[in-house]
């Protein structure tokens, strides 16, 4: 969700060749991945979300569907819906869509460019590894906000390269480092946002512990120390970690691999005349 109003380290043309790489390969059926990894994304979403119920989700940022398409075996009763203004990125979504029979709603939009009002109120709205690209975090917010309905559940979802894991990144994916503002990783940086009046704080903390599968990015220079590190980290150390019962709980910014901030949007108050 790139756009000209908005200072960005990823623009059109950016997410763009991301998708024309085609590092996305698409899984042969939807189902929900158990391990320590799948467990942290998918925390907000088992613990604020009623499965009992029909709901609406969208995924702001959403291409190419698989992630709200798994939300679809958690959540039987959910309508999904994909918000992306890439034309390769809606074009994955789609062919996401038709291979696995699930009617995504694709809403072919820039978040902080084109008019919002004529989606439908959605009862959740998400969005993952999206904010940390743009230095206006409160616009980003707003935006989000603005696509949920009175009462609907938004979930603010981001990648956490501080501290070691930023250091592992310096090594496999320099690039990489280049894409995201690190101080929207910080808890300090949504602070703000709990003397808002329109919306209730559900969660705002690091979740998953350490995880060496958020490294999956090698597109460093391939030198033996960096290769060593990569099959070390994949091949050997994964292995042990995944095992240790406990590691997901070991939370910190200089350790955990993910952060969520997770409101309730509240109705709005109407004011006498």
């Amino acid at each position: 969700m790139s756009s000209s109003s908005v200072e960005t380290l990823t623009d059109r043309e950016y997410w763009e060749g991301y998708w024309e790489k085609g590092i996305h390969e698409v899984p042969e059926e939807i189902a929900l991945i158990d391990n320590k990894y799948a467990d942290a994304l998918y925390y907000p979403f088992r613990k604020f979300i009623d499965s009992s119920k029909p709901i609406s989700a969208l995924e702001i940022g959403g291409a190419p569907g698989l992630f709200v398409s798994g939300l679809t075996k958690m959540h039987p009763n959910l309508k999904p819906g994909v918000l992306d203004y890439t034309d390769r990125g809606v074009n994955e979504t789609k062919a996401v869509s038709e291979k696995f029979g699930i009617n995504i709603a694709i809403h072919k939009k820039d978040m902080f460019v084109d008019d919002l009002s004529d989606l439908p109120p959605y009862d959740v709205v998400y969005s993952l590894g999206v904010v940390e690209h743009y230095e206006d975090l409160e616009l980003s917010f707003d935006k989000h906000l603005e696509c949920a309905g009175p009462g609907g559940i938004v979930i603010f979802g981001l990648p956490v390269f501080l501290g070691i894991n930023d250091w592992l990144a310096g090594r496999l994916a320099p690039d990489n480092r280049d894409t995201w503002y690190t101080a929207i990783m910080e808890k300090e940086s949504w602070k703000k946002f709990y003397e808002r009046k329109d919306i209730e704080v559900l969660f705002d903390d690091y979740v998953g512990g350490f995880n060496p599968h958020v490294h999956h990015r090698f597109v460093t220079e391939k030198t033996v120390f960096n290769r060593a590190i990569y099959v070390g980290l994949h091949a050997l150390f994964a292995k042990v970690w995944d095992k240790i019962p406990g590691t997901d709980r070991l939370n910190s910014k200089r350790f955990s691999f993910y952060y969520y901030f997770v409101v309730r949007k509240l109705p709005a108050i109407e004011t006498a005349s």
